[in-house]
């Protein structure tokens, strides 16, 4: 008697429900399918779900690069993007469109109207290389700060004398 007070009455009519089931089972009666209310389909409320979360990043996004926007204003014809975004701590690619959705047009490369990233350093990258191999910077620091890779800088630099400082 004390174990028929231990279980809860819920489970006590679950189990008679299932009993229930199993007996006509057995003598061959067939269930009879029960209808549920037509409730709104799980997928239907998964695509809203992820078109409100779109929708939320998406406006996020716009606004990070509204205020990027205007971060690059003054820097906009004077420095390319590359270096933009190394001054930024942003993406090449984020300046690039957070400019171009802000009708801002960016310097591509040296403006001396080669083709970037073929003739070799400018003059200023040059002199930037010299001051920041002087002042003991790592490639790493320098190519960070030029705006382009370490193997290009490497290149650079031999082919004009400079040389860095240790890797930290």
């Amino acid at each position: 008697m004390l174990m028929q007070h231990a279980i809860p009455e819920h489970l006590v009519k679950a189990q008679a429900m299932i009993d229930e089931a199993k007996r006509k089972m057995r003598s061959g009666h067939k269930a009879e399918p029960t209808s549920a209310p037509h409730k709104p389909s799980g997928i239907e409320n998964l695509h809203a779900n992820m078109k409100i979360a779109i929708d939320a990043r998406s406006a996020k996004n716009r606004a990070i690069r509204k205020d990027l926007a205007f971060q690059i204003k003054p820097f906009v014809g004077v420095l390319s993007a590359a270096e933009i975004a190394v001054k930024l701590g942003k993406s090449q690619g984020l300046v690039r469109k957070a400019a171009k959705e802000h009708g801002m047009e960016l310097n591509i490369g040296s403006g001396k109207g080669r083709r970037p990233g073929r003739a070799g350093p400018s003059d200023e990258q040059i002199k930037q290389m010299r001051l920041s191999a002087a002042g003991g910077s790592t490639i790493n620091d320098a190519a960070q700060w030029l705006g382009v890779s370490r193997g290009t800088l490497q290149q650079w630099a031999a082919k004009h004398g400079i040389t860095f400082g240790n890797k930290r």
